[in-house]
Order: structure tokens, then C-alpha cells, then sequence
């Protein structure tokens, strides 16, 4: 209760997901590696934000940690204000 004896609203975070989208590159050598990418999307399911795979991995379960932390990162980034994309 504020002191007009009104309360006060308080902003809820919304609600954000996530889904990761692995890519496997194969070399001439036929040497394999691995990238993740990431596509936030807020509660009705309309992409937000998109975080691209920027390192290469030897192992898929690597370049899936690396986009959840990337998802993670720009869903406390939008829930703090920060325009989408800005991560």
C-alpha cells in the first residue's frame, strides 16, 4: 500500500523460452565441429531475440551449453529493459 492508501502495481517479468537449433559443419577431411544457435521467444511464441553460434565445437553438448548461456544472457537482458538483439 502506497501512502494514499492506493497500491501499487508492480511490474511482472515476462515470461521468456528458449529453444536451441544445433548445426554440424563437416570438413573436406571429413573432421566434424559443431554450432548452436539460440531463439528466444516471449510467452505468446514471437521471437525476440535470436543469439547466433560464435564458436565452434568438437562436441555437440559443448555448443548446446554455450547457447543456453547465450539464451539465458539475453532473457536477463530483456527482462531488465534492454532492447532485443543487445546481448
Amino acid at each position: 500500500m502506497n501512502r494514499k492508501g492506493g497500491y501499487t502495481m508492480h511490474p511482472r517479468p515476462l515470461d521468456y523460452s528458449f529453444e536451441i537449433t544445433t548445426i554440424r559443419h563437416v570438413g573436406d577431411n571429413d573432421a566434424t565441429c559443431f554450432t548452436a544457435d539460440a531463439v528466444v521467444r516471449d510467452a505468446a511464441g514471437n521471437e525476440v531475440a535470436r543469439v547466433a553460434g560464435k564458436r565452434m565445437h568438437s562436441y555437440v553438448e559443448a555448443a548446446e551449453d554455450d547457447a543456453v548461456a547465450a539464451a539465458r544472457k539475453a532473457i536477463r537482458g530483456l527482462r531488465n529493459g534492454d532492447p532485443p538483439g543487445r546481448t
